[in-house]
Order: C-alpha cells, then sequence, then structure tokens
C-alpha cells in the first residue's frame, strides 16, 4: 500500500469504527429500554409468545450486533497499533472485542437454553423461561453499558 493511499484508509476504518459503535450501542439501547421491557411484560401474561418473539428478533439482531462486535475490534485494534497508542483505538477495539467474548462465554449457555425452549427441546415451564428471557436481559444490558462507554471515549477523543 502506499502513502498517499494511507490516510484514505485510515480514514475509512475510522468512519468503521465510528459508525459500527453507533449502530451497535443504538440497538443495544433500543433493545435494552424498548423491546426487552415490553417482551418481558408480555411474559407475564403470555410466556409462549414471548419466547416467539425475543426468537424472531434474536436471529436477526445476533448477527447483526455480532458483525458489529467483531469488525469495529478489529479496526480498532488495527488503528491503535499502526498508531501505536491505546488511546481512543486500542481502548475501543478491547471493549467491542470484550463484548463479542462476553456474548460467546457468558451469555451463550442461557442463549442455547431459550433455543431449546424454542425448539421444546427440553420440558421447561413458563416461569423457568421468563427467568432465562430476565438473565438474557441482564446480561444484555452489560453489552449496552460497554457499548455506551465505548461510544463516549470515541466522541470524547474527538471533541475533547
Amino acid at each position: 500500500m502506499s502513502s498517499s493511499s494511507e490516510p484514505v484508509v485510515d480514514s475509512l476504518l475510522q468512519a468503521l469504527v465510528f459508525g459500527g459503535i453507533g449502530v451497535f450501542t443504538g440497538v443495544a439501547l433500543y433493545v435494552t429500554v424498548v423491546e426487552h421491557p415490553a417482551r418481558l411484560r408480555i411474559a407475564k401474561s403470555d410466556t409462549p409468545a414471548a419466547l416467539r418473539q425475543w426468537n424472531e428478533g434474536f436471529g436477526t439482531a445476533a448477527k447483526i450486533q455480532g458483525s458489529l462486535a467483531v469488525a469495529t475490534a478489529a479496526a480498532s485494534g488495527f488503528l491503535a497499533v499502526k498508531s501505536g497508542v491505546l488511546y481512543p483505538y486500542g481502548f475501543t477495539g478491547l471493549l467491542m472485542g470484550g463484548i463479542a467474548a462476553f456474548t460467546l462465554v457468558v451469555i451463550s449457555p442461557v442463549i442455547t437454553r431459550l433455543y431449546a425452549a424454542v425448539e421444546k427441546k427440553t420440558d421447561v415451564t413458563d416461569e423457568a423461561v421468563r427467568d432465562l428471557l430476565t438473565r438474557w436481559g441482564r446480561l444484555h444490558s452489560v453489552r449496552t453499558v460497554v457499548s455506551v462507554t465505548s461510544l463516549a471515549i470515541l466522541l470524547y477523543s474527538k471533541f475533547f
């Protein structure tokens, strides 16, 4: 790569990081503040409907958020290594990569149990499904807080 194209590549990677983390954070906030609380309200009177709604939305959101977390972590990491400094891209890369790892290690067992309930592979009570949905929501909130922190770091570095 020639040195004349480096500023363009850097700008594109920075746009990917800002845009990707912004979209990830927006989706995470929407799920945490709007969608999942509504789902839990539905679960009080119709747990199977709430579980179906979680299943319908989760697959698409997981693909979007998973891709964004990995792409922004990789782009942030590249920019941090290239610049030789951790702030801001090293921090955002670690945070977004941490979200991906947290999802795989901590949230995946809950997701697996929810999918088993959807597919009726296990005999699970409505109360157990509500508990799993509540736990999933709490764990998703962690992802939301981390992504908000990552976005705040980026915005602070850009404007202050």
